[in-house]
């Protein structure tokens, strides 16, 4: 999909499972910096969604993604989390000269699992696993997600990790992979639900 979003000029970006099919969907704000509209060159610009359709396949959705993604923009800031609690990931998009704008998401439902991580107990830990790593094994598929600092342009979004599992009813294995080399794992794990991993028990 380079036709999608070579002509952009992108700042705010998300690779999220939107409609939690299990695979990871695009969503990319455009905008240029300088106004050379008299050159041909677009200065507001509409925004990026493609939906991943798996087997390395996207297809442009903005379309039908609601009034937001159809009219150009200058799109910077973008964070993502699941603000409602409903099992899918809603959207925060900030574009220049325009309220911010809170993006509902309606997809239809499918299972999902978020895992989120709290201070343990059993030590005196004040920080996130950055670099540690959380692998969901479901539907006879591995889905991998790292812990990262930061998420996109002048933005942080939230820490949880959020896995689209489609049809799949339980998540055979899932494999925490703390940053100091320790592994966590689990079996049988029902989906729907946010599971909360203590750091550092």
């Amino acid at each position: 999909m380079k036709a999608a979003t070579r002509p952009a000029t992108g700042f705010g970006i998300a690779l999220e499972d939107l409609d939690n099919d299990g695979w990871t969907d695009l969503v990319q704000l455009n905008g240029h910096v300088l106004d050379r509209e008299r050159l041909g060159i677009p200065f507001r610009m509409q925004p990026t969604l493609l939906r991943n359709r798996g087997a390395g396949s996207l297809e442009a959705a903005s379309a039908s993604a609601g009034e937001w993604f159809l009219r150009p923009r200058l799109g910077r800031g973008l964070v993502w989390g699941d603000l409602d609690d409903d099992g899918r990931i809603d959207l925060v998009a900030q574009a220049l000269e325009e309220p911010v704008a809170v993006l509902w998401n309606e997809s239809p439902p499918a299972h999902w699992l978020d895992v989120k991580f709290a201070n343990g107990a059993a030590a005196a830990v004040t920080t996130w696993p950055i670099g540690g790593q959380v692998v969901v094994t479901a539907g006879g598929r591995a889905r991998t997600r790292s812990v990262t600092s930061g998420s996109s342009y002048a933005s942080s979004s939230s820490r949880s990790l959020h896995f689209g599992l489609g049809s799949a009813q339980i998540v055979d294995t899932l494999e925490v992979r703390w940053p100091d080399g320790r592994t966590w794992r689990r079996r049988g794990v029902a989906v729907d639900r946010a599971l909360v991993i203590p750091h550092g028990d």
